[in-house]
């Protein structure tokens, strides 16, 4: 399940990131449901390396979906 898990959220991880560069506002929007699933899968799988990355992503991806808000 580990790996499955991974590439499941590799997988909603990069579609964001196609969002993201089309200019839809749904890439922020499922970045930060990527995030959400980043988080379980480290506390679940006592991933903590990730953390750093996963804290920093998580602010970039607040941050990403206050601007988009602000421009609509």
């Amino acid at each position: 399940m580990n790996e499955q898990t991974e590439i499941l959220i590799s997988i909603i991880t990069l579609i964001a990131t196609w969002f993201t560069g089309n200019k839809s506002v749904w890439g922020p929007r499922l970045g930060l449901v990527a995030n959400i699933c980043w988080w379980f899968y480290v506390v679940t799988f006592r991933r903590y390396g990730l953390i750093p990355m996963e804290a920093v992503f998580t602010v970039i991806g607040i941050r990403n979906l206050i601007k988009w808000e602000r421009e609509k």
